[in-house]
């Protein structure tokens, strides 16, 4: 082998250590990061949370628990936390449909809030748009199907 190609072996090795993927990544003013991880043995990215920069990641929600007695197989398609940190908007979807159902998991108590917004399209239209004093958002909602 020559040099050129113990390095791109060297360099191919490196990029395939990667444990985890992260995408969808959105930090709040108070640097809260929310974002999805999928490991390399997951099937679907999770959300997760770190409070700063040093924090550890903290699984906030799986898909698989979100209408766990369906036969569909929903995925993370977008999400919006407030301003605060302390909610945050998860829109799921399967079957690669546009349209989606929200959810809204509290942080602060660990659970996810008893409203399912059906008909979103928050990955394409206009997002989820939170008030200035968290106290609820806006969004686009299609008619029924």
């Amino acid at each position: 082998m020559n040099n050129r190609d113990t390095l791109a072996k060297e360099l191919f090795d490196i990029a395939n250590r990667k444990s985890f993927t992260i995408q969808k990544i959105n930090v709040t003013p108070n640097n809260n990061y929310f974002f999805l991880k999928k490991g390399i043995n997951d099937s679907n990215f999770k959300l997760y949370y770190k409070e700063n920069d040093f924090s550890k990641h903290i699984l906030l929600y799986d898909p698989k628990n979100f209408k766990a007695n369906s036969k569909n197989k929903y995925v993370i398609n977008y999400i919006k936390p407030s301003w605060d940190g302390k909610y945050v908007v998860i829109a799921l979807s399967y079957s690669g449909l546009g349209l989606s159902d929200m959810i809204i998991y509290d942080v602060k108590n660990k659970k996810i809030m008893p409203q399912i917004l059906n008909n979103a399209w928050p990955s394409n239209m206009l997002g989820v748009n939170w008030l200035p004093n968290n106290s609820g958002f806006i969004y686009l909602k299609f008619r029924g199907q």
